[in-house]
């Protein structure tokens, strides 16, 4: 939460801090028992994981894009030298859980479907996700390093997170707010001694302007210091179609990770995801018969 010190005399004629004070109650409520919640299926699958304990782990949260899953998989196989993914689905869309999971058989990685999620607003919703994974199957496995991807990040050359993590607590996005800073939670990275002892949390902090995995200001980050660490580099490059004359502008990590960008959102950007989904589905058709994805990402360029 942003202290109290910093809201306006305008923010308290609103009654803004009790307002977000209270809300942050229910959120908290509402992420304890999502995470409490344990289908019968859990332990199965942790028992088929024991043969991950005390390695690398990329967690991939699913949600409502099997092609992307897809894409992912076949990338992280190819260029994710020293560590495991596991990809534990948060769709909203039920009926696409089952291609996922068949994605996920296919590329002989284990698939893990969430319990249905109370949160409706996708931060929130990915918020409490990651946290269900982490208290649920990452802190029974105790991995050495462990790290959150988004489904539409992409690597295009080999990565290791020994390398990226380089003796840090933490790797990341880093992204400021006026009194804080948090590291995205779709490209995040630590080391498991630096979090196995403190309250996690992936939530984000509205109050604090902190998106989704704010709440770790707290517990994992407000501590380090900063001026002697590394944080991932991000620029947008234009991205090639495979035949036309064409590009799209895409956000690259690292120079690494290519991040397609909200696919699993369409409400209310009808023509614009399908246009999207065109330039990428080419853009993949052409990856799977043989061409590097490397060679299609271009200059950065200014947006």
């Amino acid at each position: 939460m942003r202290g109290i010190q910093n809201y306006t005399p305008t923010e308290w004629l609103r009654l803004d801090p009790p307002i977000w004070y209270l809300k942050e109650i229910r959120n908290k409520a509402v992420s304890r028992r999502f995470v409490r919640s344990r289908p019968a299926t859990l332990d199965p699958f942790l028992q088929r994981l024991q043969h991950l304990r005390g390695k690398n782990i990329i967690a991939v949260v699913a949600f409502n894009s099997p092609w992307v899953i897809e894409i992912l998989l076949r990338n992280m196989k190819e260029h994710v030298k020293d560590a495991e993914v596991i990809v534990c689905d948060n769709s909203n869309k039920p009926e696409l859980r089952p291609e996922i999971e068949a994605a996920c058989r296919a590329a002989e990685t284990p698939y893990f479907s969430l319990p249905p999620n109370p949160e409706k607003h996708p931060c929130r919703s990915h918020g409490i996700s990651l946290n269900w994974i982490y208290y649920n199957i990452l802190l029974p496995l105790e991995p050495s390093i462990f790290a959150c991807i988004d489904h539409d990040l992409i690597p295009y050359r080999d990565v290791k997170l020994v390398d990226l993590l380089n003796h840090q607590p933490v790797f990341g996005r880093k992204k400021d707010a006026p009194w804080s800073w948090f590291l995205w939670a779709g490209y995040c990275m630590f080391d498991f001694s630096h979090t196995k002892n403190k309250a996690v949390d992936f939530n984000n902090d509205r109050p604090a302007l902190l998106d989704t995995g704010g709440q770790n200001w707290e517990p994992l980050y407000r501590r380090l210091d900063v001026r002697n660490m590394r944080f991932a580099s991000h620029v947008i490059r234009n991205v090639a179609h495979p035949t036309a004359n064409e590009h799209m502008p895409l956000e690259v990590l690292d120079d690494t990770w290519l991040h397609l960008g909200n696919v699993g959102q369409t409400k209310g950007r009808k023509d614009y995801f399908s246009d999207r989904a065109q330039f990428l589905s080419e853009l993949f058709d052409a990856v799977r018969d043989g061409k590097q994805l490397a060679g299609f990402i271009g200059k950065p360029v200014e947006i």
